[in-house]
């Protein structure tokens, strides 16, 4: 094999890739009109995306099979080191919920009506050297980045990303980075914002 993308897969009614367990890695795929998740991951350690287009779709790295166990992780801080890197995702979000020691990097993420990286119920994890445009257009109470404001949302750095062309229609000033409410002792530096706040 040389060149372009291994796997495709397109127009499906639900999720293109949905996976639960360890070990589990999406890559050098393209996945295009999902009706929902483009890949998500439940109970997931170990697991990620890699190298791979997505278009119109979202990603979902979680370690959420019910709130106990969850939960059971996030007070222990279990390393749960699921990942999302080098991909391309257009018109669609990178979502992390749940987890510790996680990593989002080296993805480029275009043009998403609502956050385009969601970081909720994470601990100690790395979002770096992402490429950010376009969006929010439909949501006010957010960023390019937005960690959800939660009291276990903490420890998590924000480093080296560049957010550009934030979208000024429903807001004047938007928000590259949006730590909300309740978050707290997470850091971000290092951070390029061009045409969007902090």
């Amino acid at each position: 094999y040389k060149g372009g993308w291994k796997y495709r897969i397109s127009d499906t009614s639900g999720k293109g890739v949905n996976l639960e367990g360890y070990r589990n890695v999406v890559q050098n795929c393209t996945i295009t009109g999902t009706g929902s998740y483009a890949v998500q991951f439940e109970q997931a350690k170990n697991c990620g995306v890699i190298n791979s287009k997505l278009y119109n779709s979202v990603v979902i790295v979680s370690n959420l099979n019910n709130m106990i166990s969850a939960s059971h992780d996030s007070v222990n801080l279990r390393p749960t080191l699921n990942f999302v890197q080098n991909n391309y995702v257009i018109g669609g979000q990178i979502s992390l919920r749940h987890g510790v020691r996680n990593i989002i990097s080296h993805n480029t993420v275009l043009n998403y009506a609502s956050m385009c990286i969601y970081v909720a119920n994470t601990q100690e994890s790395i979002i770096e050297y992402n490429d950010v445009c376009g969006g929010p257009w439909q949501t006010i109470d957010g960023g390019m980045l937005y960690l959800e404001g939660a009291a276990d949302n903490i420890y998590n750095h924000i480093r080296y990303n560049y957010f550009h062309h934030s979208t000024v229609k429903i807001r004047s000033s938007p928000f590259g980075i949006y730590f909300d409410d309740l978050s707290s002792n997470s850091f971000a530096y290092g951070n390029r914002v061009q045409q969007g706040n902090m």
